[in-house]
């Protein structure tokens, strides 16, 4: 029977997701489309004269909703994740030679950091908790789990290689009770304090993150002493040198 207003199609778009026969080409299309779209909102972006502060919530509240969205449901390979890091560290510094590292901007902001959100710790936390929730109410799904193999995942089931090499080094607290942000502060835990830190011990890091977060101050102000305290301020040792301060960390 020749039905006329029947057709089938290789992919299918529901609610802002592109639908396939293939995960691994759900997951291709899907973020191949993100990726671009990322990049030409941070483009419109870049032609406003913002501060880091404003960035960082720039790109946490509006350039990344889809992101959020979309690695609840698939997670995007690493150089989706990648591409994305480096189009957001190239909106964040752009013609600035002094940089923070973007993992450092990750961190709470008592520890050094602004609270960027990153998609490569953010969208595994994502995926950790949305999996690790289906084997606790879903009965197939446990003992699917336990039986595949961790070396030999299905090649139509990407994501499940993480799954089964990361739950194992999971904590037990972790695992009673996920939740994406518990993932995710577990990622920023295992990243390496800020340099300034390190190099000055005796300092009261706390405090002084803490000072120069302080909501008195402007969002200009907040910036230009965030990059002061990490030493990353342009032309600083020039100044030192024509006297103009008396350190070349000022």
């Amino acid at each position: 029977i020749q039905v006329d207003w029947l057709r089938t199609e290789e992919e299918i778009k529901i609610l802002g997701v592109i639908f396939a026969n293939s995960i691994r080409r759900m997951i291709s299309l899907n973020w191949d489309v993100l990726v671009g779209k990322i990049r030409q909102q941070i483009w419109l972006h870049s032609m406003r004269t913002l501060t880091l502060h404003q960035k960082v919530i720039l790109l946490n509240t509006f350039i990344t909703a889809k992101v959020w969205y979309l690695s609840s449901l698939l997670p995007p390979y690493c150089i989706h994740s990648a591409k994305i890091t480096s189009t957001m560290g190239t909106f964040l510094w752009r013609r600035q030679p002094a940089r923070v590292p973007i993992q450092q901007l990750a961190r709470p902001r008592d520890q050094g950091g602004l609270k960027l959100q990153l998609v490569a710790f953010k969208s595994k936390g994502l995926l950790l908790n949305r999996h690790l929730q289906e084997i606790g109410s879903i009965p197939f799904y446990s003992s699917f789990i336990s039986q595949a193999n961790p070396n030999d995942p299905p090649a139509d089931l990407p994501c499940l290689r993480l799954i089964l090499q990361t739950q194992p080094r999971l904590p037990p607290q972790i695992l009673q009770n996920p939740t994406s942000d518990q993932f995710h502060r577990f990622y920023l835990d295992q990243t390496d304090r800020p340099r300034v830190e390190t190099r000055n011990p005796t300092v009261n890091w706390k405090q002084v993150w803490r000072n120069i977060g302080n909501r008195r101050l402007t969002s200009e102000q907040r910036s230009n002493w965030y990059m002061l305290v990490n030493e990353k301020t342009e032309h600083r040792r020039l100044w030192h040198a024509i006297q103009r301060t008396d350190s070349e960390r000022c």
